[in-house]
């Protein structure tokens, strides 16, 4: 529902999830003016506003907030601007002083607390939306909006449609509403796409908390690394190792493709500083990271966020305690590695069929010891079966065959049945046919 203020009546109406932009774009065109200049200047007391799509500097000139204190400009940050993604995993002291700063207008340094960027960490907002919500928008309302979940960071695929968003990445100097058919969509693999609307569910999610309890998503996540057999141990851990494991991820695939603006993340090389550190937490990142945690669907990685945000932990300074312990955990691999051990004869085809490194393999066997019998007498059974079947063959191609012509030609499966299953082999050879008739004398002639 649209939500309503104190002002000129002349101008529209703010959707629940209108941007800013959005509704600044709605009142210029309202007002038949063409200059975006003069629209920026009678709005928000600037005349480069239009360029601010992301969180306008002047946000106390709004009408919207006319007469308004530090936490209604909050809330229209939260609601309307893509401060939305970044205000809950700040404190809500922090949320205050940024609602405070942006009512009194003394400084601007609060736009790059509340967006994420700096020189060091750069991240673009562009533009975004769903030709399908454009298109419902327009038949309900009478007018396109930009919807204010569809600009986060991690969001490219609509949140409730499930179709890629259509982007502008150049900054505009006008103001403009959502076009129905312009620029392509961003082209995903269906892997991709599933792993893109986990990361638009979660985005949608952050509304509903409040200030996100950082502590609390590092131990889950710690503990959820370690049911999936990522790592062994909260103290122990090559980081190399983790980063490589990062990297085989359709996670790192997105960050990389260059439309997405992630690149920055691409390498994995933060994820150590987030599961370890309390210092250079960035929400993309968290984010990022809670799509790497093996889930069956959106839903359940957004339930999973909100129930791990809420949660409280006790916080320490500066680093986690060296000897940290996860708490109880089970120590079985996932079901999808015992899948590929029951249909796999070597860690070359493991690998393969898991898209993972040896010493992934190798890690799922050392920590999971059922499924190394498992797979041991898996393997034993199928290679005793190949060796009789073959030494069986071998005989019946040659009934007339020698003992030492039959360990000739089987000599790799009778050595074989030898060393693991002498007893087998034994019986093995008792019950082939005799062969021959009695032995020749000791001087029998030629």
């Amino acid at each position: 529902m649209p939500c309503t203020y104190e002002g000129n009546p002349t101008l529209p109406l703010i959707h629940r999830d209108e941007t800013l932009y959005s509704w600044c774009a709605t009142a210029h065109l309202m007002d038949g003016s063409r200059m975006a200049s003069h629209t920026g200047q009678k709005l928000l007391g600037t005349l480069h506003a239009v360029r601010q799509h992301d969180i306008p500097a002047s946000l106390r000139n709004l009408p919207l907030l006319r007469n308004a204190n530090a936490n209604d400009a909050l809330e229209v940050l939260r609601r309307h601007t893509i401060c939305g993604f970044y205000l809950p995993f700040m404190s809500l002291r922090e949320q205050e002083n940024v609602g405070e700063r942006a009512i009194s207008g003394e400084s601007q340094h609060w736009r790059r607390m509340a967006s994420g960027v700096s020189r060091t960490r750069p991240l673009s907002h562009p533009l975004k939306w769903c030709d399908r919500c454009a298109t419902s928008d327009f038949e309900n309302g009478g007018r396109a909006y930009w919807h204010t979940e569809h600009q986060f960071p991690t969001t490219w695929v609509c949140p409730w449609h499930q179709v890629p968003l259509l982007a502008e990445h150049k900054r505009s100097k006008q103001w403009r509403l959502p076009p129905l058919a312009a620029y392509g969509p961003i082209v995903a693999s269906c892997r991709e796409k599933r792993v893109l609307a986990i990361l638009a569910e979660i985005g949608c999610t952050l509304n509903q908390v409040g200030s996100v309890h950082t502590d609390g998503l590092r131990a889950f996540t710690l503990n959820r690394l370690f049911k999936m057999g990522v790592i062994h141990s909260s103290s122990r851990v090559r980081h190399e190792r983790l980063i490589q494991w990062f990297l085989n991820l359709e996670v790192a695939s997105i960050c990389m493709n260059e439309r997405f603006g992630l690149g920055s993340f691409g390498s994995g090389e933060w994820i150590p500083a987030v599961l370890w550190r309390k210092k250079l937490n960035h929400p993309v990142r968290w984010i990022l990271l809670w799509a790497t945690l093996d889930w069956s669907s959106a839903a359940e990685a957004a339930s999973a966020f909100l129930s791990a945000s809420a949660v409280e932990t006790p916080s320490v300074p500066d680093q986690l305690p060296l000897f940290e312990r996860l708490g109880p955990t089970s120590t079985t691999a996932p079901k999808k590695v015992y899948e590929a051990f029951d249909c796999c004869d070597s860690y070359a085809e493991v690998m393969k069929r898991l898209e993972v490194g040896r010493s992934d393999v190798v890690r799922w066997l050392e920590m999971d010891e059922g499924l190394r019998i498992r797979w041991r007498q898996r393997l034993k059974e199928g290679r005793e079966a190949v060796c009789i079947e073959r030494v069986r063959e071998a005989v019946l191609a040659d009934p007339d065959i020698s003992r030492t012509q039959l360990e000739g030609r089987c000599s790799a499966e009778i050595r074989w049945l030898r060393d693991h299953e002498p007893e087998r082999l034994r019986q093995l050879l008792k019950s082939l046919p005799s062969r021959g008739g009695p032995q020749r004398g000791l001087f029998d002639r030629l």
